[in-house]
């Protein structure tokens, strides 16, 4: 991937242009349809799905489109799938159409192609990893709302603040903008390298009386909302 970029090399000011050309390595293609067998967070996921029985889903941020595949492929829904990444979209396309699957990728900024789908067109509706990277947490929140069809579900997976690997002592990353904590306040702290981080609350941000189901697990927070 000529003149890809690395969470390193991150910097709010070139955001469109750091995810167009984001260093990532796609899932196997071995695994690409079974995902929910090998990576926890969307085993959570793909059983949640699997319980709420909806007849489609949108996956945000879906990079390689991994996860819609495999819940495309097993549960027999259509799915779709938005990226910023050029080349995540592109294979997640090239599965898809390989697999003849129902899923269709869009490339470009959620923001910005989530509005060109029908309103309340959705059951579901995932984000993993993703609400941590977003410029705008509460436009998003929005933009979700006006696709999520009434009584509709929302799953997220997103790094603790507390997680000894990828939480307040994880300074490499600089792509997460925030990090989420499951205490029902906000509060800060002094990391490893003394320096202040915040932890923002799961519970605020969407809204407590949404949050249906939250855990943490491999240092992921995960929640279902509605």
């Amino acid at each position: 991937m000529v003149g890809s970029k690395s969470e390193q090399d991150f910097s709010l000011e070139q955001y469109e242009d750091f995810y167009e050309h984001h260093k990532f390595e796609p899932i196997n293609e071995k695994h690409a349809f079974d995902i929910h067998e090998f990576i926890p967070r969307f085993g959570w996921a793909f059983d949640q799905v699997e319980e709420l029985q909806p007849k489609n889903l949108l996956d945000l941020g879906c990079l390689d489109g991994s996860f819609a595949l495999t819940v495309a492929r097993h549960l027999h829904i259509p799915v779709s799938g938005i990226d910023l990444t050029v080349d995540g979209i592109k294979i997640a396309k090239e599965r898809a159409e390989q697999a003849k699957l129902n899923a269709h990728f869009y490339q470009g900024p959620i923001e910005e192609q989530i509005r060109g789908f029908e309103p309340h067109s959705f059951d579901v509706v995932t984000l993993f990893e993703v609400i941590e990277h977003v410029k705008d947490v509460q436009e998003v929140l929005r933009l979700i709302d006006d696709v999520l069809a009434p009584g509709g579900s929302v799953l997220v997976s997103t790094p603790a603040f507390e997680s000894p690997v990828y939480g307040a002592d994880d300074e490499k990353n600089k792509c997460h903008i925030r990090l989420y904590t499951t205490e029902k306040e906000d509060y800060s702290r002094e990391n490893k390298y003394g320096h202040v981080r915040k932890a923002t609350s799961i519970y605020k941000e969407i809204g407590p009386d949404r949050v249906k189901d939250v855990s943490v697990h491999n240092h992921l927070i995960n929640v279902r909302y509605e």
